[in-house]
């Protein structure tokens, strides 16, 4: 346990770095472009990262499985990568532009069509982008993957400053930022992963098929939870403006901070439960889910009373509105943490439909209770969706961690002195010296709530 905590902290550190500057960029536009401006910039990414999702095919995690597994040569799955995703890419790029009239009368009603059409020019670099990274986590260059993280996070946070700040270029100019750096991204990833590839290059049908097949079901319930936590968005734009937005998702940024513990924990979780023996995670999985309610608990009862001080300090008085949405999300926030801890057990135990269930009934939620209460109640009618939708994933997921392990409520929530005393020593051990690094590659559904 106490490995896995250092291993955790480490990669934990990783992702936190990229999430700060994320977090930067995030108030860098919202200051500058303000609550109306903030919201279109949301609406325009929120769609560009479904076209995204719906392109990349489930490719991004099967190529960390198959290159992980060398099932193909790397030439082989970089080329049908990179067919796919000028492809895949292209095709939505198109079909975006056939229907931008209808888009921007509907769901991005008030969002200028400049910043759309620059986001339909990034599609095919945003995906190329996503294969090849996964390409670098499956071959275990994970410095380099890692590089890539910081890179990206980094560059978007200089051309978004030039562009909003220095040029005032407003939204187009953020738009613009985003596709350079995809396009810059993208290139120099090519670039890295061509590095000492041998094998086949070209396109190669089998290994295509193959990576179809290993992604589609990840990829169903990924599509599913992209509409669980983004739908809000669009149905806040069609009920009231693209103001409301934008005060909704900057309380949505603030819930993905605390969300980065999570993430880590199904980073380093479900490899480590798919190669142990069953019963040493019988034996050691309640423990670890009732340190991470502990340490979850604790971050959110501390953001809940932060909330309204910690808005005005980032963003400014004119997001003082955000507070109490935020304060709204946190009881399903706090669910949907521990659903990740239980997703990577299910996963790991080799039942990915426990997700995909679980998926499905969060998105009738979030359609049954948005249609109804964000008209009704606007920004924290759309909270109390999202709560409960995230609350629905987590009991789904509990219910599946229950059947395969055996374990309750009780033992596997319910905090003893031994588990504050296991967090204090795994802090002191963090706090006394680097962790080393795992430089394992793994698959994952990460809770990107973020913009």
């Amino acid at each position: 346990m106490r490995g896995f905590l250092r291993d955790l902290s480490t990669t934990i550190g990783t992702q936190g770095l990229c999430l700060g500057l994320g977090f930067v960029a995030n108030v860098l536009v919202a200051r500058t472009l303000g609550s109306a401006g903030m919201g279109e910039y949301t609406l325009v990414m929120t769609t560009l990262g479904l076209m995204v999702l719906m392109g990349s095919l489930g490719l991004e995690v099967s190529n960390v499985y198959l290159a992980g597994h060398s099932t193909f040569p790397p030439g082989v799955l970089m080329s049908n990568s990179i067919g796919v995703a000028l492809v895949s890419g292209g095709l939505l790029a198109w079909l975006g532009w056939l229907l931008r009239p209808w888009a921007l009368e509907t769901v991005l009603q008030g969002v200028p069509s400049l910043p759309f059409v620059l986001g339909l020019c990034a599609l095919p670099a945003l995906l190329a982008k996503g294969f090849l990274q996964g390409l670098l986590r499956g071959r275990g260059r994970i410095p380099a993957w890692n590089l890539s993280l910081v890179v990206n996070t980094s560059l978007l946070l200089g051309f978004l400053w030039l562009s909003v700040r220095v040029w005032c270029l407003g939204v187009t100019g953020a738009m613009g930022a985003q596709l350079l750096t995809a396009l810059l991204v993208a290139t120099v990833l090519a670039a890295v992963s061509a590095k000492g590839l041998g094998g086949s290059w070209g396109f190669h049908g089998g290994a295509l098929r193959a990576a179809l097949r290993y992604g589609i079901q990840i990829h169903l319930s990924n599509v599913m939870n992209f509409f669980t936590y983004r739908l809000n968005v669009y149905l806040l734009n069609l009920a009231l403006s693209t103001r409301e937005v934008g005060l909704y998702a900057v309380a949505l940024t603030l819930l993905q901070l605390v969300l980065t513990l999570p993430n880590g924990v199904q980073y380093v979780l479900l490899p480590k439960i798919s190669r142990t023996d069953p019963s040493a995670v019988q034996r050691w999985m309640p423990v670890l889910l009732r340190v991470s309610t502990l340490l979850m608990g604790g971050l959110f009862v501390v953001l809940w009373a932060a909330a309204p001080w910690l808005i005005r300090l980032c963003y400014g008085p004119g997001y003082a509105e955000s507070a109490r949405p935020l304060q709204w999300l946190l009881p399903g926030g706090f669910a949907l943490s521990l659903s990740a801890v239980m997703d990577a057990y299910n996963c790991g135990r080799g039942r990915p439909d426990i997700p995909i269930y679980a998926s499905g009934l969060a998105l009738v939620v979030t359609v049954g209770c948005g249609v109804s209460l964000i008209p009704r109640y606007g920004l924290l009618g759309a909270s109390a969706t999202a709560s409960l939708a995230y609350g629905t994933l987590g009991v789904v997921e509990f219910l599946g961690y229950r059947r395969l392990s055996g374990r309750g409520v009780r033992e596997s929530f319910l905090i003893t002195r031994d588990d504050v005393r296991l967090v204090r020593e795994a802090f002191r051990g963090t706090l006394g010296g680097p962790a080393a690094a795992t430089g394992e590659a793994t698959l994952q559904r990460p809770l990107n709530l973020d913009f």
